[in-house]
C-alpha cells in the first residue's frame, strides 16, 4: 500500500521526527533481537515473538524517521505496510516474512497456535536481523549528524 493511500485512509498521521527518540527505538530493537537469540534454545516460541517485536520496534522507528505515526487500531499491519513501501522490492522477502511473523504471532497470542518451531524461529531471527540493519542504515542516512547504532 502506498504511503499516500495510508495517509488517505488515515492509517498514519504526520509527526515531526525526533532522531534521539528514533535511535532509542532502534537500540531497543537490537537489544530485543539479542535477547531472542539468547533464549532460542530454551523457548523458540518466545524467541520468535521477541524477534517479531524487534522488527515492529524497528518498523515504527522507520515510520517515525519519515515523519509519520500509525493512527489506527491496526498499528502492526500499518507498520508492516509502511515498511514494505519504504524498503521496496529488494527487501520483499524480508517484509513478507515480517507479515507472516505478524500473522503467526497473532495466532500465538489470540488463536490456537501454542508454539513455534526452532526452524521457524531461526528464519525469523535471520529476517529480523536483516530488517533491523537495513532500517538502521536508512535512518542514519536521514540523520547524518550522528551514528545511531
Amino acid at each position: 500500500m502506498k504511503i499516500k493511500k495510508l495517509r488517505e485512509k488515515r492509517l498514519i498521521k504526520p509527526r515531526r521526527p525526533d532522531f534521539a527518540q528514533i535511535g532509542k527505538w532502534l537500540i531497543k530493537a537490537k537489544e530485543s533481537l539479542r535477547l531472542a537469540k539468547n533464549i532460542l534454545s530454551q523457548n523458540p516460541s518466545w524467541a520468535f515473538t521477541i524477534s517479531y517485536q524487534a522488527m515492529l520496534l524497528a518498523g515504527r522507528a522507520l515510520m517515525f524517521s519519515f515523519g509519520y505515526l500509525p493512527s489506527d487500531g491496526g498499528q502492526h499491519l500499518t507498520t508492516v505496510e509502511f515498511a514494505k513501501e519504504i524498503l521496496g522490492r529488494e527487501f520483499k522477502r524480508v517484509t513478507a516474512e515480517f507479515e507472516r511473523m505478524r500473522e503467526m504471532r497473532n495466532e500465538f497470542f489470540y488463536g490456537s497456535r501454542l508454539e513455534m518451531s526452532k526452524y521457524e524461529t531461526k528464519n525469523a531471527l535471520v529476517a529480523a536481523e536483516k530488517f533491523i540493519n537495513e532500517i538502521a542504515r536508512i535512518v542514519e542516512k536521514k540523520n547524518p549528524q550522528k551514528k545511531l547504532l
